[in-house]
């Protein structure tokens, strides 16, 4: 299971994942991305594709 925590900021936009293994073992990774004031979707986006760069196999 993972679960994902946002904040969004006027300068950057942080991301928490949290994952648990099999064994309920959960480990946390934290990251930043500057954040785009016209719109928020965009460093939420540029969160989403980072991690997928960062913990894909």
């Amino acid at each position: 299971m993972a679960r994902i925590g946002v904040d969004v900021g006027g300068t950057f936009t942080d991301l928490v994942l949290e994952k648990t293994d099999k064994n309920d073992r959960s480990s946390v990774f934290v990251h930043k991305v500057p954040s785009a004031p016209h719109d928020q979707s965009v460093g939420d986006h540029e969160q989403q594709l980072e991690w997928h760069r960062l913990l894909a196999p």
